[in-house]
């Protein structure tokens, strides 16, 4: 079964399992696909619940659009290396769907000095505690890694500024995979080769995911 979810997890950037298990038993699934990393705050599980902007970490993405939609972006970008697999999973029914796309979907889009742009693109990275700089495009050992999030990426060149200008343009006409949530699925997606938001907050404030990051 394993091997099953690793292939659809490579073709198509992210798996749907719908079972209902102990967090126990969600951390024992996400093991099957590497090491666990715990979020910055020191959870192995972290709990993600809607908030109001005032009531929301500085720089968070609750503090910067509360109820609103989120845009599409890397989790873990921040990270000099990102989280490589992101496991999602609801403890109750949930209205507001997470919104997912793949990088080759974008990639799709792009012409010839759009590409040239994103391989050259520099930006800074910068939350309260740390800053560094990084490219959108990286490779891992063997792996290709695309890092985005225009909340903590600042452009710093160019070719950032104007690969920042195109996925504007193109996020806002992009077909994207919404993900509806009930009480027995669980989501694991690469997020070296996806992209992931979530819609604005309905009449759901109770919506509550559990999230584990991998490596």
């Amino acid at each position: 079964m394993k091997n099953n979810y690793i292939k659809e997890l490579e073709e198509k950037g992210w798996v749907e399992i719908n079972i209902k298990i102990s967090d126990e038993e969600l951390l024992s699934l996400a093991k099957t696909f590497g090491e666990i990393l715990p979020h910055p705050s020191g959870k192995i599980i972290d709990i993600l619940v809607p908030k109001k902007a005032e009531q929301a970490i500085q720089n968070s993405f609750s503090h910067k659009f509360g109820f609103n939609s989120f845009p599409l972006h890397s989790d873990t970008a921040f990270w000099t290396i990102p989280a490589r697999y992101v496991l999602l999973t609801s403890e109750n029914i949930s209205e507001t769907a997470t919104t997912i796309t793949t990088f080759k979907h974008v990639l799709e889009k792009l012409n010839k000095q759009d590409l040239i742009d994103l391989e050259q693109a520099i930006y800074l990275v910068k939350t309260k505690n740390k800053t560094f700089f990084s490219k959108l495009k990286q490779k891992f050992g063997n792996q290709i890694c695309y890092r985005y999030d225009s909340s903590t990426m600042k452009p710093l060149n160019k070719h950032a500024q104007k690969i920042e200008e195109r996925f504007n343009e193109i996020f806002e006409l992009l077909n994207v995979t919404k993900i509806n949530w009930n009480s027995n699925k669980i989501i694991i997606f690469d997020n070296w080769q996806t992209l992931h938001g979530r819609e604005s907050i309905r009449e759901d404030l109770d919506r509550k995911l559990k999230r584990i990051y991998i490596q």
